[in-house]
């Protein structure tokens, strides 16, 4: 191992990923975020880092199943940006990853129903904002 290389911690996305990170490297704050996340071991990561990192689209095989199962007990759960943020994130993820692995597809689903079903319970501008996010969401999951 080079010297100047931080060596990936174990159960990291750099571990799986096989990246090595060079120290003082990261460049500006979001690529130090990145640099800095993707050596958290995932099991160590908080819903936040969680968030950014899929919205990288990094580590989404490892990261995907967590965020899923995290929506499925809220799904306006916040992760750090406010209510809905990770389900947000999740809408955007590109369809190369959704489609290789159905069931993804499949419990987002019912996440996205949850979401439509609980929508009521929010607060009016907060309402009126995820609604529009759902129903793009619905449309380009076919919900």
């Amino acid at each position: 191992m080079r010297a100047d290389l931080d060596p990936p911690l174990p159960g990291s996305i750099a571990h799986f990923e096989g990246l090595d990170i060079a120290r003082g490297a990261y460049g500006g704050p979001r690529v130090a975020r990145l640099s800095r996340a993707l050596r958290v071991p995932v099991d160590a990561l908080s819903l936040g880092e969680v968030r950014f990192l899929l919205g990288e689209g990094r580590g989404i095989s490892l990261l995907m199943p967590v965020a899923i199962a995290r929506l499925q007990g809220d799904p306006f759960l916040a992760a750090e940006a406010g209510p809905g943020d990770l389900l947000l994130t999740a809408c955007v993820v590109a369809d190369l990853a959704w489609d290789a692995v159905p069931p993804w597809r499949h419990n987002f689903l019912a996440v996205l129903a949850a979401a439509r079903h609980r929508l009521g319970a929010l607060e009016p501008a907060l309402r009126a904002r995820l609604d529009a996010e759902l129903a793009v969401a619905e449309g380009r999951f076919g919900a």
